[in-house]
């Protein structure tokens, strides 16, 4: 089957596909996805470093402070950043005044839509489905029109390069009557064996109602083992939790890991596990998956094998060959009773 006949062989059997004419081959074999490395670069280079560029020397303030992290103290630089109401609507403005006067941004928007409708088995659009300029008129009047009445404050403690604490708050709204305000705060710590972090993400309504999820991670590695945890929970510890374990010694590898879903009424979980055998030129994994819901039990186990191969010997110019974009109806279903009845 050829990437550009997958169209034409799905309509052999749903008369009504609308779909993508290609099944999108180079999408799933070394495209560089949604954003191309190219348009990655120009996007930092262009943008987040002009942004960066353009807030004002005055919002900054530097100090030194010692503070304390899950018991270590680390000496800090406190750098502080505070912009008001007019600064951040200047920066906000200013930026969506130079993408609304540069056509590569406009391409750029257009490149990523086709690649988005692609990965999705869309049809591919040329187009951006909506008038480009208009769009970013709507979104200066809306800037325009937002209320950000004690500006943005953000500050990160810098200890040998490495933010180890950071605390932001946004207040925002559409008017003055549903301003919501939103708080990240938390830290984070990082040597060659450790990783853990702690954040909490915050909102807050204008009757002091608020909402958190909380973001905690501690990852280790040592001496050929591994123990990550990691935790996405709300006020009521609802959410998502993740465990995992591996060991390597020498070309042996076991490995553990579990994702579970804690809700109000049960906890469903996935697993999985297994060891694998590296040798010189070959592989073999057991891989065993548990799904756990409720009292059920669903488990799936697979054996892998490999082994590494000085070529690949591909169908000879004599071999048959069906091409199935090439069959018609009548032809593919003869083809499938005859798959059916050797399988039998």
């Amino acid at each position: 089957l050829k990437d550009e006949d997958f169209g034409k062989f799905i309509k052999t059997f749903d008369e009504d596909y609308s779909g993508s004419e290609e099944l999108g081959l180079a999408d799933l074999f070394g495209n560089e996805g949604i954003l191309t490395e190219s348009n990655r670069a120009y996007l930092q280079e262009e943008y987040m470093v002009y942004l960066y560029d353009s807030i004002p020397d005055t919002a900054f303030t530097t100090e030194e402070e010692e503070i304390s992290i899950s018991g270590e103290t680390f000496k800090t630089d406190r750098i502080s950043m505070v912009l008001t109401e007019a600064e951040v609507k200047t920066l906000l403005l200013d930026l969506l005044e130079k993408a609304k006067k540069d056509p590569k941004f406009e391409q750029l928007m257009k490149e990523s839509l086709n690649n988005l409708l692609q990965s999705a088995n869309y049809t591919n659009e040329t187009e951006l489905p909506y008038e480009y300029d208009e769009v970013l008129k709507s979104l200066i009047d809306n800037v325009n029109s937002l209320q950000i009445p004690d500006g943005l404050t953000s500050t990160i403690w810098n200890a040998s390069n490495i933010i180890v604490k950071r605390d932001l708050e946004l207040s925002i709204g559409e008017t003055a009557e549903n301003i919501v305000t939103l708080r990240i705060d938390g830290t984070q710590l990082l040597d060659n064996e450790t990783q853990v972090w702690d954040y909490n993400f915050t909102t807050v309504n204008l009757n002091g109602e608020d909402n958190s999820l909380f973001f905690k991670g501690d990852l280790s590695f040592d001496d050929g083992e591994s123990s990550d945890q990691i935790t996405l929970l709300d006020d009521y510890e609802k959410g998502l939790k993740y465990t995992g374990k591996d060991k390597l010694e020498g070309n042996e590898r076991s490995f553990n890991h579990t994702i579970e879903f804690v809700s109000e009424f049960y906890n469903p979980s996935l697993s999985w596990n297994g060891d694998s055998l590296y040798a010189k030129d070959s592989m073999s994994v057991e891989h065993a998956f548990t799904l756990q819901i409720r009292e059920s039990e669903f488990n799936l186990y697979v054996n892998e094998k490999g082994k590494i191969i000085k070529k690949v010997s591909l169908p000879g110019k004599k071999e048959p060959i069906l091409n199935l974009g090439e069959m018609d109806q009548e032809s593919l279903e003869t083809l499938m009773d005859d798959l059916s009845s050797s399988i039998e």
